[in-house]
């Protein structure tokens, strides 16, 4: 648990890093304007823990849809994004390996802000909020949710096409049991890490 808590402070060092190098912009931030959709490969690594079991997320590769609208500004990117990943996959408790425990059904909803550099390329930090659902042996548990914190990188290639790497900070604000209620689930966080290849409209 430690060790994600020390990627989320690099998670968020590097937003922080990222908005200082505003001024380094050298391309025309409208390159990176409009609409935007694509697909990702990401991988998700954390725990839930309660009082009795530590609930691993493993660290397997997923995939998401994303789609998303960049303004531009005088020398920023401002954009709103939603994206949707069918589940992130198994592993066992720590203490009984053999009981399976997943997500799915996790949603995004983030704002990001960027600053272009190079010719074709942008670095963006993240901040929203997602939600999942939990599963326990294929039965739906729990709706864990919270706040994201992020940063990544996008390159344009020819024809509107783009890819890009991201990296995000998901803390455990809340976790909702199936029936109502609220578990004792310490508020670990998670990481996910991806890249994606997507287009502009």
């Amino acid at each position: 648990m430690n060790a994600n808590r020390e990627i989320v402070a690099v998670v968020a060092g590097g937003a922080v890093s990222t908005m200082a190098m505003a001024t380094a912009a050298q391309a025309d931030p409208q390159e990176f304007a409009g609409f935007y959709g694509g697909l990702g490969i990401s991988t998700t690594a954390g725990q839930f823990q309660d009082l009795d079991y530590d609930y691993g997320v493993s660290a397997k590769p997923d995939f998401s849809i994303f789609a998303g609208h960049n303004w531009a500004g005088e020398s920023l990117v401002y954009g709103v994004e939603l994206a949707y990943s069918p589940g992130h996959t198994y592993n066992g408790y720590d203490n009984d390996p053999g009981y399976s425990y997943g997500l799915t059904n996790m949603f995004d909803l983030r704002a990001r802000v960027g600053t272009v550099i190079g010719e074709s390329s942008m670095l963006y930090a993240s901040l929203g909020y997602w939600t999942a659902q939990s599963i326990i042996e294929d039965d739906l548990d729990g709706n864990p949710n919270g706040i994201s914190l992020g940063v990544g990188f996008q390159t344009n290639l020819d024809n509107g096409m783009f890819i890009g790497a991201d990296l995000t900070g998901r803390q455990v604000m809340n976790y909702n049991e199936e029936g109502g209620g609220s578990d004792d689930k310490i508020r670990s966080p998670l990481v996910t890490a991806g890249v994606r290849i997507g287009f502009q409209f």
